[in-house]
């Protein structure tokens, strides 16, 4: 069902490209695709690509903000002024669990969204371990009938062992130990809709990725450039791709 989702949601978005429900529909299958363990990216930049379209192209009360609230069957469409809380909590018999969370309001022409996701997962054997925390801030305001602001801030932290997949388990690397941080990712974008099918989307982001890696080495060994390594990264490489995609995208709302 996940590729029959994504199928139908590529069909609304060409359909009507400037309608920010159909890039949310495309935003929320591109998520069930992910892989929660960051190895395969295949699905980051397309997935933030679509979010951060329906963010931008949403009205205030359409209640978008939230991925969290988003991906709920019943969403409250017809209320306004109100403040709400979600929360999801997933346990595994193997001692994996899953936490997320939304705290989420809207105020006249003002909406806000504070999500939360931990994860916690044992693995399939040994050194397979990971955790990931991730804090987002998602703010919009309506200045004009046809002009809004949109702010996000996002906090990530995730240590991990070897994740990586091996055709012979006896092959994963028993001592590797990673950390990555993001303090903080940062995006201001506004949106003017000049006409129905119209509309100007200008996107602008501070983006500070630190990912460190250790891998203990037998004693009396000297250490090589890939046994450990510490490397900042200015640019997220899924998420610098995803604003660079949006500029093509916003010229063809144009035409």
């Amino acid at each position: 069902m996940r590729d029959v989702s994504a199928r139908e949601a590529t069909r609304a978005v060409n359909s009507d490209y400037a309608n920010y429900s159909a890039h949310l529909f495309l935003a929320n299958s591109y998520n069930e695709l992910r892989d929660p363990k960051q190895i395969n990216l295949r699905y980051e930049t397309p997935w933030l690509s679509e979010y951060l379209l329906a963010d931008l192209l949403a009205p205030v009360a359409a209640g978008a903000l939230s991925q969290t609230v988003s991906e709920q069957d019943y969403s409250k469409l017809f209320e306004r002024d109100r403040v709400g809380v979600a929360s999801s909590t997933e346990y595994f018999s193997r001692g994996d669990w899953v936490q997320s969370g939304a705290h989420y309001g809207q105020m006249g022409n003002f909406g806000y969204a504070f999500d939360s996701l931990y994860r916690s997962e044992n693995g399939q054997r040994p050194n397979n371990d990971q955790d990931q925390l991730t804090l987002s801030l998602q703010l919009k305001q309506q200045w004009t009938a046809q002009d809004t602001m949109f702010l996000q801030a996002v906090y990530y932290d995730a240590s991990a062992g070897d994740l990586a997949q091996y055709y012979d388990p006896n092959s994963a690397r028993s001592g590797l130990r990673t950390r990555e941080t993001q303090e903080p990712l940062l995006l201001l974008g506004y949106h003017h809709e000049w006409a129905p099918g119209a509309h100007t989307l200008l996107v602008a982001g501070r983006f500070d990725d630190t990912l460190k890696s250790d891998r203990p080495r037998p004693a009396g060994v000297a250490a090589g450039p890939g046994q450990q390594r510490s490397g900042h990264r200015r640019a997220h490489a899924r998420i610098a791709d995803a604003a660079t995609e949006l500029p093509k995208q916003t010229h063809d709302l144009l035409h």
